[in-house]
C-alpha cells in the first residue's frame, strides 16, 4: 500500500498487522447476523473506515524514515543519520586542504598541502598567498597551516618555519622564526597572541608582533588550541597546557592511540581526537576514557560549545557531539578523506578534504537533538 520501496523492509510488520486486522474484522462482520449477502456493501464501508488508517500509517512511516536514528551503541555513539544539508563544494586546490580557519560566514582562510593559502571573501575563493618549497629555509618540510583571530589578523605557515601575518588586506613577507625548525603546530587566541611548537619540541610565543626566543615545549605537537593568552592546549605524544609562562608536563591522555587534533573552550573543557577514531574529553583535571566514534582516523575537531562539537576524518567520517554522546553523520556520497574543518556557527561548518575541496555543510537540529 505504501509505495516507498526504500523503507519497505522497516515497516513490513506494522502493515502486515493492519492487513490481518482488516481481514479478521471483515470476516467477523460478514459472519455476524448472517449478513454474507451484503458483502459488497460492507466491503465498501469497511474500506472507507480502514483506508484512512492505512494512509495515516504511511504518513507516520514517512515521518519516521526522514527522522534521525536515536539508538545508541555500546561504544557511546549513535547510529549514522542522514539529513545534512550540503552547500557549495569548491575545487580549491590540487592537494589536500591541511587547515581551515573561518571567522563568520564571510571570511575564511584555507591552507593547502601545496603551500598555498586561499581566502574566501564572502563570495568566492581566491589565492591569498603562495610559496614554493624552494623558498623554505629550515630543514625538512611541514604541512602548511593557518589560524585566524578575526578578518584583520591571521597567522599562516607556508613551508617549514616560514610564517606570514595577514593584516586584513595583505600578508607580510614570509619570515623564519629565529632558531626554529619546521613548525609542527600553531594556534592563536582571541586576543591575538599565538603559540608555535617546532619539530624538535621548541616553543615560541608571538606577542605584539614579535616572536620570542625558543623555550622548552616538551616535544613536538600536531595541534594547538588557544582560549586566552594564558591558556592553550597542545596535542602530540601527550597533551600539554600553556599557563601564560610555560608548557606543563604532558599528560598521557591516550595511551593506546595517537592524538591528531584538539579543540578547547575553557580551562575545563577540551575535546581530543585520535588516529583510532576515538574522542576524549578534558574536564580541567583529567581526560575521560576514550570513546569510539568513527571507524577510521579522525583528523580534526572543532567545539563551539560544550554541547556541540564536530569531528571529521578518513573515509568521509563525520560525527557530532551533543553534550552527552556522539552521532555519526552521513554526508552524501563523499569518498575522500576529510582533513580539516572550521565552524563559523553551531551546525554550520566548512570541511576540507584530501582532494583539495572545501565543502560547506549545515547540520540541522534534528541531527544533534536527543
Amino acid at each position: 500500500m505504501c509505495r516507498d520501496e526504500s523503507i519497505k523492509s522497516k515497516v513490513t510488520r506494522p502493515f502486515e498487522a493492519i492487513k490481518i486486522d482488516y481481514q479478521d474484522f471483515f470476516a467477523g462482520v460478514l459472519a455476524w447476523g448472517g449478513l454474507r449477502r451484503r458483502r459488497s456493501t460492507l466491503h465498501r464501508v469497511v474500506g472507507l473506515l480502514v483506508f484512512p488508517l492505512i494512509l495515516s500509517a504511511c504518513s507516520a512511516h514517512s515521518s519516521i524514515s526522514n527522522s534521525t536514528t536515536e539508538a545508541t551503541s555500546g561504544s557511546g555513539h549513535k547510529k549514522p543519520s542522514h539529513g545534512v544539508s550540503i552547500g557549495k563544494t569548491i575545487d580549491l586546490a590540487k592537494s589536500p586542504i591541511d587547515a581551515l580557519s573561518c571567522v563568520g560566514s564571510g571570511f575564511c582562510m584555507a591552507a593547502s598541502n601545496g603551500g598555498t593559502i586561499y581566502r574566501f571573501n564572502g563570495q568566492s575563493w581566491n589565492i591569498s598567498i603562495r610559496t614554493t618549497r624552494s623558498q623554505s629555509s629550515g630543514s625538512g618540510i611541514s604541512n602548511p597551516t593557518v589560524d585566524c583571530v578575526n578578518a584583520q589578523m591571521c597567522l599562516g605557515e607556508l613551508a617549514d618555519s616560514n610564517l606570514s601575518v595577514f593584516d586584513g588586506s595583505s600578508w607580510s613577507l614570509p619570515s623564519h622564526i629565529p632558531g626554529a625548525q619546521p613548525i609542527g603546530a600553531l594556534g592563536c587566541s582571541p586576543s591575538g597572541s599565538c603559540l608555535a611548537i617546532d619539530a624538535i619540541g621548541d616553543g615560541f610565543l608571538y606577542l605584539n608582533g614579535q616572536w620570542s626566543a625558543a623555550f622548552n615545549a616538551w616535544g613536538s605537537a600536531v595541534s594547538i588550541s588557544c582560549v586566552t593568552t594564558d591558556f592553550c592546549a597542545a596535542a602530540g605524544g601527550g597533551v600539554s597546557f600553556w599557563n601564560g609562562s610555560y608548557w606543563t608536563k604532558p599528560v598521557a591522555a591516550d595511551p593506546s592511540g595517537l592524538p591528531t587534533a584538539i579543540s578547547c573552550l575553557s580551562t575545563k573543557f577540551c575535546m581530543l581526537v585520535d588516529d583510532k577514531g576515538r574522542t576524549l574529553t578534558w574536564n580541567g583535571e583529567s581526560f575521560s576514557a576514550a570513546v569510539k566514534v568513527g571507524t577510521d582516523r579522525l583528523n580534526a575537531v572543532s567545539c563551539l560549545t560544550n554541547q556541540w562539537c564536530i569531528a571529521v576524518g578518513n573515509g568521509g567520517e563525520v560525527a557530532v557531539f551533543d553534550g552527552s554522546s556522539w552521532r555519526r553523520i552521513l554526508i552524501g556520497s563523499v569518498k575522500s578523506d576529510f582533513t580539516s574543518l572550521s565552524c563559523e556557527a553551531v551546525t554550520s561548518c566548512n570541511l576540507g578534504d584530501s582532494k583539495g575541496q572545501v565543502i560547506s555543510v549545515h547540520i540541522g537540529p534534528q541531527q544533534i537533538a536527543q
